[in-house]
């Protein structure tokens, strides 16, 4: 609505009493009066509408940005945020009992521990080969269990109770001419007579000496025994395997009769002085 055009009617209407006579004029001043009364109510009425209808208006653009700017968030630049994130549970831990450790061998030479296994046929046989360091998977240094273990047999000579500190054993389930001797109660020499075991490289008893020498060349030193016979000791080369031994006994033919494989320090003991 145009107020200003309501003010000029006004003022139209107030100059004609002027020309109307006293009463009349006062009538018309009255009804110009109640028009004009009803006019400013119906424009005070427009006004609150329109504040109203601005105020809500500006309310719901303000509820709109509020809302818009909680429901749109700008990503994070923490990189170890994350939705749905599960701690892994901890690992699990596992209680082990006196029974279930494995304690060392005693010094004594005592078994310390019981292995189940079922024998082989035969311990060693002509598919065995003898080295520097052992027999097959019997290797110097072993426990006699494990190694009993190993060859899938059972020593003979293992006294009861405490175990000598030198002690000659022999399998169980043979074969015949292989004697094991433990030192503390590991297995650190082997002596050979039977003539189906023999190294690596094949020598055994019936090797001939001439056969020794052009294959080990100066590895292999010779000395002659007091009866005329001679010991034949191969040294090795690898340190790794410098305090180990192979010693052949040959006859007065210069042939192979026994040989021994083991440590070095007890590689030339006597069977007698064990």
């Amino acid at each position: 609505m145009n107020i200003k055009a309501s003010r000029r009617s006004v003022r139209s209407a107030s100059a004609i009493p002027a020309a109307l006579g006293t009463r009349t004029a006062r009538s018309f001043k009255l009804l110009v009066a109640v028009g004009l009364a009803a006019l400013l109510v119906a424009v005070s009425a427009c006004s609150d509408d329109i504040v109203t209808s601005t105020a809500t208006t500006t309310t719901q653009a303000e509820t709109t940005t509020t809302a818009s700017s909680t429901t749109v968030a700008p990503p994070s630049d923490d990189v170890s945020v994350s939705i749905g994130t599960t701690t892994p549970p901890p690992p699990p831990t596992t209680s082990t009992t006196a029974s279930d450790e494995e304690e060392p061998p005693e010094e004594n030479g005592d078994p310390a521990t019981t292995t189940t296994y079922e024998l082989a046929e035969v311990a060693f046989n002509s598919r065995s080969r003898v080295t520097t360091v052992g027999i097959d998977e019997v290797y110097f240094g072993t426990w006699f269990q494990d190694a009993a273990a190993a060859a899938r047999t059972e020593w003979v000579g293992i006294p009861e109770g405490t175990i000598p500190e030198c002690l000659v054993v022999t399998p169980i389930n043979g074969p015949e001419g292989i004697d094991v001797w433990l030192w503390q109660g590991y297995v650190e020499r082997i002596d050979l007579t039977n003539p189906d075991i023999r190294t690596r490289s094949g020598y055994g008893v019936g090797t001939t000496l001439e056969t020794l020498m052009e294959n080990l060349g100066e590895q292999l030193e010779v000395e002659e025994n007091e009866d005329g016979s001679k010991t034949a000791t191969f040294v090795p080369v690898d340190a790794s395997d410098a305090v180990f031994r192979i010693v052949f006994e040959l006859d007065f033919n210069d042939e192979v009769t026994s040989y021994r494989s083991g440590r070095a320090s007890l590689i030339n003991r006597t069977k007698e002085a064990c």
